[in-house]
């Protein structure tokens, strides 16, 4: 089964799932009386996929969390007049587990283990996009103009080592619940900058500084998400 596919999959599991319990409960083979919180699967889901194909991040367990906790609180198994508490308890046992220990979980070997395998790609001007899967991809253009990569609920590993900017150029790397890998352009200046929210930006990249070279900026934004540069 190819990552990419994995979320595609849990969650036409889940509609299939769904449509035989309200399908059941229609022609009253069984009882369906309580469905409350039904659409925290749009959030449990991605966070498990995300888990299988990323391993566990602090964004991805942290969105599993909110999920579950919903789901719970929707099911009314937290007492009344708790929910709050507990939620508030939860969030700051996380960002304290995180402060500690965020930077003991990044990813080691990444450039072999992700980057051995990439669809080739020469294009100057590229937008690679991944929604609910996931992309390799290796480009290796001499004279790139404009680039972008966005990942939503999905994951996409990026090999820009090889490549070459025609001139400075901008390139934005945007990740929403979902995980981005970029290995840098060595034939260039690289900068890269941005603030996460909720999500972790991580900037392991070799520094290369020349004023005869041109200069690739990657612009990070990660939301609930997870963006590592090599």
């Amino acid at each position: 089964m190819k990552k990419g596919n994995l979320t595609r999959i849990l969650f036409g599991l889940a509609c299939v799932f769904l449509s035989v319990l309200f399908l059941g409960s229609v022609l009253e083979w069984w009882k369906v009386t309580d469905l409350d919180g039904w659409w925290t699967v749009f959030i449990i889901i991605p966070a498990i996929s995300s888990m299988i194909q990323s391993g566990v991040r602090f964004w991805n367990l942290g969105f599993l969390t909110v999920g579950v906790f919903l789901l719970a609180r929707a099911q009314d198994w937290i007492p009344d007049g708790k929910s709050n508490a507990v939620f508030w308890l939860v969030a700051l046992l996380f960002l304290g587990i995180w402060l500690i220990f965020g930077n003991l979980f990044g990813r080691k070997g990444i450039r072999s283990e992700i980057f051995g395998n990439c669809e080739g790609d020469e294009n100057h001007r590229f937008d690679y996009t991944s929604v609910f899967s996931t992309r390799n991809i290796k480009n290796a253009s001499k004279a790139v103009e404009k680039g972008a990569v966005t990942s939503v609920f999905g994951s996409v590993n990026v090999d820009l080592s090889d490549m070459t900017p025609a001139y400075d150029v901008k390139i934005p790397v945007t990740c929403v619940f979902g995980q981005i890998d970029v290995c840098v352009p060595r034939n260039c200046n690289v900068v890269v900058k941005g603030i996460p929210v909720f999500g972790d930006i991580k900037n392991n990249a070799p520094k290369n500084l020349s004023e005869n070279l041109p200069t690739v900026i990657l612009d990070a934004t990660a939301v609930f998400g997870g963006i590592n540069f090599i």
